[in-house]
């Protein structure tokens, strides 16, 4: 079986970009993480630090196993 996915998966509106997780994406995780509400709908959420978020990425990124497709969201403009 061909590696998964066969290409990077990118996905752009004039507003959003979608695409697989990045290590540079961290902070934003962590943020994110921290949120009130992302954990209330999120419970699985548990990133407590900066290697947490990067770990948390790497694992999103790596579709190697067909069981999952993590995308991380970002606005267009800022990139955030």
């Amino acid at each position: 079986m061909p590696p998964f996915p066969p290409a990077l998966v990118e996905l752009s509106t004039a507003q959003f970009v979608l695409r697989p997780p990045s290590t540079a994406d961290a902070p934003e995780v962590l943020r994110l993480a921290r949120d009130p509400d992302v954990l209330l709908w999120n419970p699985r959420c548990r990133i407590e630090d900066e290697a947490g978020a990067v770990a948390d990425c790497l694992k999103g990124a790596d579709w190697s196993d067909g069981t999952h497709a993590t995308f991380s969201i970002l606005d267009a403009e800022s990139g955030r």
